[in-house]
């Protein structure tokens, strides 16, 4: 792929590796927030073949915690863009609610 991702609260961006140039953006739908702390992008994970990535979102607690409520797989298509192709709310989902990163 030749880039390299970064992550600000609610986007990803995708920059050239060898001109550091912006090559794209994929937005990330947050949960509206009930506490004092922002749900933001905390975690992402590219698949060896590249032809996935997995963003999960949530909040960064106290004594370095996080609490999980969203999963999205993200799928490349024919014009190197990523495009969602699942999105799991994970906070609804009871097996979740005790489970750390």
């Amino acid at each position: 792929m030749n880039a390299f991702l970064v992550t600000k609260i609610d986007k990803i961006f995708i920059f050239d590796a060898e001109t550091f140039e912006i090559k794209g953006e994929i937005p990330i739908k947050l949960l509206k927030t009930e506490t004092r702390e922002p749900n933001q992008i905390i975690s992402m994970r590219k698949s060896v073949c590249e032809e996935f990535l997995a963003v999960i979102s949530g909040k960064n607690l106290i004594m370095k915690q996080q609490k999980v409520n969203q999963l999205f797989v993200f799928k490349k298509n024919a014009n190197e863009n990523y495009e969602l192709y699942k999105r799991i709310v994970v906070k609804d989902i009871p097996v979740f609610n005790k489970v750390c990163m």
